[in-house]
């Protein structure tokens, strides 16, 4: 418990929405003989955006009232 709530939580990446460019269609549809291609940030393409990549979190850990309060009265017991 102590452990999770050490982590800093704050690594992050970019998915294809949050990197720069990408609004036009690289080419057309039909007729290149191409793959179809929607945006040159897809994350297949080189210099495009991670698809489960981590995101910042809250590591917040539940505890109940009365197990908090049970740890703290025995913390305070054994410091005498």
């Amino acid at each position: 418990r102590h452990q999770i709530s050490q982590k800093q939580g704050t690594v992050a990446t970019k998915t294809r929405s949050e990197v720069r460019g990408g609004g036009r269609k690289p080419w057309q549809q039909k007729g290149t003989g191409r793959a179809r291609a929607g945006s040159n940030r897809s994350p297949l393409w080189k210099g495009g955006g991670v698809i489960f990549g981590p995101k910042p979190r809250k590591t917040v850990l539940k505890l109940n009232k009365k197990e908090r309060k049970l740890a703290l009265q025995t913390l305070l017991y054994n410091k005498r």
